[in-house]
């Protein structure tokens, strides 16, 4: 079973080698399963979950199960099998066919665009007010959370740093953590975007909330790029 990381086990064991968001050549990286595989050993690795973008008209994803079936087998290295999947309305609902939920070990859920309450419908944030941004995005992230579905919510508050250049406000990342820990969903510590900023992890640590490490890798030289010195910073502060 996948785990993931409060501050006291950060506190007692440190920071996990473990990453836990990378795409393939299934769908917008590059590289196939086993070369995810051999970087991830190259670096040290103890696991790593593949998780691929997904949408409900995806066909391939027998396939995908089954090569990373057959590249577990090969290797002493935990690997799991996970997708990521944007939210297509504001309740929280994500582009996954609810059929493969069982054969996932987890489901990252991701807001890549504003949300109404019709699916598949957005807003264009270019048109909202940076309040009326984080009021939508704020929803949207706690519709996540609130899905049974979802283990991780991944790079948090990606539309609020794209369009405004402001601090996300402690009332939002309140909201956001509180409930988080309430329904025992992990944020993630994302590389490729550096979301979510210190002050947020550590308001989620205190909080008690559990954290995801994830590089956001899209080739697998990029596997493990998290920037861990956040929370080093974080424990460093709290001794």
């Amino acid at each position: 079973m996948i785990q993931f990381f409060d501050l006291n086990y950060l506190i007692k064991k440190g920071i996990p080698k473990v990453d836990y968001h990378m795409h393939t050549q299934f769908s917008d990286g590059i590289g196939s399963i086993q070369e995810y595989l051999q970087s991830a050993e190259n670096k040290g690795l103890t696991s790593f979950a593949i998780t691929d973008h997904v949408w409900k008209t995806s066909y391939w994803l027998d396939d995908y199960f089954n090569e990373i079936d057959m590249v577990r087998e090969s290797s002493s290295t935990k690997i799991f099998s996970g997708v990521e999947a944007k939210q297509i309305n504001i309740n929280g609902e994500i582009d996954l066919d609810s059929k493969y939920t069982s054969k996932l070990d987890l489901v990252l859920g991701a807001v890549h665009a504003l949300p109404t309450d019709i699916d598949y419908l957005f807003l264009d944030p270019k048109k909202l007010s940076p309040i009326e941004i984080l009021e939508v995005e704020t929803e949207s992230i706690i519709g996540l959370i609130r899905n049974k579905q979802v283990k991780i919510i991944a790079h948090p508050f990606i539309m609020y740093k794209k369009y405004v250049d402001a601090p996300v406000p402690n009332e939002a990342i309140e909201k956001v953590v509180n409930c988080a820990v309430k329904n025992n969903v992990a944020i993630e510590l994302n590389g490729k975007y550096s979301l979510p900023d210190i002050d947020f992890l550590k308001l989620a640590l205190q909080r008690g909330a559990k954290l995801s490490f994830g590089s956001d890798a899209h080739k697998p030289s990029d596997i493990g790029k998290i920037p861990y010195f956040y929370v080093e910073q974080i424990l460093e502060d709290l001794n």
